[in-house]
């Protein structure tokens, strides 16, 4: 891990969602260390400082919930935000409704960013808007 510019951690199961992460943070100047469960996420932030995690939601060994909680207590000083995607009907969509109350869970456990549920039957709503868009 380079220290003379910023880092981020990517804990994701799926090599091929780490790979991009990894591509598109270098073109952001944002060095990058990738961990495919809680267990390989646990022994790099152990090893080294990292200005933002990026996680998802569902891993082989655990949730992401759990590590949010794990660097808030121990590395409260670093951002995390939970990622995901889930499939419903044939169709991914980032947060499915039945995911709806996990993805609330990560943001009361401390990570950050916009709540937004799709359901199956409907158009994105996002917990931050006041109207529903129809799409």
């Amino acid at each position: 891990m380079n220290n003379t510019r910023p880092s981020a951690l990517v804990v994701d199961d799926e090599p091929d969602i780490r790979e991009l992460l990894e591509i598109t943070l270098e073109r952001m100047g944002i060095a990058s260390s990738m961990a495919e469960n809680l267990a390989n996420a646990r022994a790099l932030l152990a090893e080294g400082h990292f200005n933002l995690c990026l996680t998802d939601m569902r891993l082989p060994d655990g949730n992401g919930i759990d590590l949010v909680e794990h660097i808030q207590k121990n590395y409260p000083d670093t951002p995390v935000a939970v990622i995901t995607a889930r499939t419903i009907r044939g169709r991914t969509r980032p947060i499915a409704a039945a995911d709806s109350s996990e993805s609330l869970s990560s943001v009361a456990a401390g990570s950050f960013g916009t709540t937004r549920v799709w359901p199956a039957d409907r158009g994105p709503i996002s917990r931050n808007a006041k109207t529903r868009s129809s799409s």
